[in-house]
């Protein structure tokens, strides 16, 4: 991600737009602004941006659960599985 030209992207969107921009609040993008201003090292940055990463991935896993009871792929061959599923349904 950072390694990537977040830090780039980051900086041609806030001068292009604004800092404020919505999508520069966002994961990532709100790290990377911080870096950029000096309030947060990039390793810090890092850090902080794949911790708000995996607190919205369980949160979304958790929503998915309640609303609509998932069945996970679990084998080597998931559309093989997939497949499995529908037709036993």
């Amino acid at each position: 991600l950072y390694q990537n030209g977040l830090l780039r992207e980051t900086e041609r969107l806030s001068r292009q737009f604004s800092p404020e921009l919505p999508l520069l609040q966002t994961i990532g993008y709100g790290e990377a602004l911080k870096v950029l201003n000096g309030q947060l090292e990039l390793e810090d940055a890092i850090a902080l941006t794949t911790k708000r990463t995996l607190q919205f991935a369980k949160r979304q896993r958790t929503w998915f659960k309640k609303q609509h009871h998932p069945y996970w792929l679990k084998s080597e061959e998931p559309l093989n599985e997939a497949i499995s599923v529908i037709k036993a349904a």
